[in-house]
């Protein structure tokens, strides 16, 4: 047979189509495909100067990734996913989705079509969830892209600073999603990456601190000095976000691996958990007793919250958040008062903790259906996690997941949806996703393993 040259092919002009789908097959590998994911995400802005501003954003950026998905999936063959995946997936879509939409319509007195965006929530969860099942990677192209996710969080980091160089604030802006006009202007120093929002960036960095933390307790000898100096930039980081929520989630899930995991037999764990104690009580001494330093950094922010008998904003708020979320659920019990995005807003601006939404929105019903997906992750993650061996990459990554996807739940929920939340959802879902394809992996070997081992018993 002759070669067909794309030239040839001009049938109904389907040669450009001939030409793109060569391109991705041969030039974009799978691991190619994640890195262009994860650009694109990085990279794309807050859009707070548009209206909606970051609820915008967060909109358009799921949108254009569902399109690259279609298209992706349309030009390059995705691999078939695992059926009891599949089918566990689909089960709580097939029973979520039609739930939220008959508990609003039973109990939302006023309808609005901005109701349909809590419907679709579901399917923008599985969206990033499934893209690295659709082009999966090993665990050393993962390796290898972790190496790029650390290259990429000391870049956001060195970003932040931007904010302390006026000539720079109109670059900073782009990715904050309270920008340097901003009527309270100590919000806009507050450092937070590419990912609008302090608390968000808070959670970002988190996953690292929790990769370093198994590291170091699982492959000591693999940890080097540009490791503690990578923690200390972390730590520095996740300070300078002024987080409440976030440096307290990670206070406390690091304490509770410390206690109830492997890190209290660790030497290295316990000589370094003695030295953050003094650093941060010098450090915390230093900057209280420094006029200067402390109208800078804005510290009284996160003394406010356990001092004197009045509360900020951000506490307030909270409160009577949960106020709010207390009310709907008891009203509607055992059910949810549906989406009511009209009747919430009339009582306040914006629901944002993980407890405050379910409660208010879907009750009690609502929240099983949460911990029911929720706890199937978690049995994924801790089972990958063990499988693999101690130490191993694989591992580390599945135990520092697991951390992260339990530390909203536990902490990072009463303040903030983390999982829900712009750029947090994407590195929620696509990491989860990653580990359930080291799963997988794992589980592929393992059957292989077992069938050469019956073979050979048979012989």
């Amino acid at each position: 047979m002759e070669n067909v040259l794309p030239h040839d092919i001009n049938v109904g002009g389907i040669w450009p189509y001939f030409l793109i789908r060569s391109f991705f097959q041969l030039r974009f590998n799978n691991l190619a495909i994640h890195y262009f994911f994860w650009l694109f995400i990085y990279l794309f802005p807050a859009l707070k100067w548009v209206q909606g501003g970051v609820g915008t954003a967060q909109k358009v950026l799921h949108l254009i990734i569902f399109l690259f998905v279609v298209t992706l999936v349309l030009i390059k063959k995705p691999a078939k996913p695992d059926r009891k995946i599949i089918y566990f997936l689909l089960t709580y879509l097939l029973v979520t989705v039609p739930y939220y939409i008959l508990t609003t319509l039973a109990y939302t007195s006023d309808l609005s079509w901005q109701d349909t965006t809590d419907f679709t929530r579901p399917f923008v969860y599985l969206l990033y969830l499934f893209i690295p099942l659709l082009y999966p990677i090993s665990g050393e192209q993962l390796k290898s892209l972790m190496k790029f996710f650390i290259i990429a969080c000391l870049i956001q980091i060195v970003f932040s600073a931007f904010v302390y160089f006026p000539a720079l604030w109109g670059v900073a802006d782009i990715y904050k999603g309270r920008m340097s006009d901003d009527s309270v202007v100590f919000h806009f120093f507050r450092w937070s990456g590419t990912y609008g929002y302090p608390s968000d960036f808070a959670f970002y960095l988190s996953f690292f601190i929790y990769y370093q933390y198994f590291k170091l307790v699982d492959a000591k000898k693999q940890f080097q000095s540009k490791d503690w100096l990578f923690v200390f930039v972390l730590f520095l980081a996740l300070f300078l976000t002024l987080s409440r929520g976030g440096i307290g989630t990670v206070i406390i899930m690091l304490g509770l691996s410390y206690l109830f995991g492997r890190g209290r037999k660790s030497k290295a764990v316990n000589l370094t958990l003695v030295a953050i104690i003094v650093a941060s009580v010098f450090a915390i001494t230093s900057v209280s007793l420094s006029d200067e330093k402390n109208n800078m950094l804005k510290v009284e922010y996160l003394e406010s919250m356990f001092e004197g008998d009045e509360m900020d904003d951000s506490t307030s708020h909270r409160v009577k958040e949960m106020d709010i979320a207390v009310e709907f659920f008891e009203e509607c019990f055992p059910f949810g008062c549906g989406s009511n995005r009209i009747g919430i807003k009339k009582r306040i601006a914006v629901l944002e903790s993980l407890y405050g939404y379910h409660m208010a929105k879907w009750g009690a019903f609502g929240l099983v259906l949460y911990f029911i997906f929720l706890f199937w992750i978690i049995d994924i993650l801790k089972v990958t996690a063990r499988n693999y061996e101690r130490g191993s990459f694989e591992s580390i990554f599945s135990y520092a997941t697991l951390l992260l996807v339990v530390s909203i739940p536990i902490a990072f929920g009463f303040s903030s949806a983390m999982s829900d939340r712009f750029k947090a959802l994407p590195l929620y879902y696509l990491f989860v996703g990653y580990v359930i394809n080291l799963y997988l992996i794992k589980k592929r070997q393992m059957k292989i393993t077992e069938e050469k081992t019956n073979l050979e018993g048979k012989h």
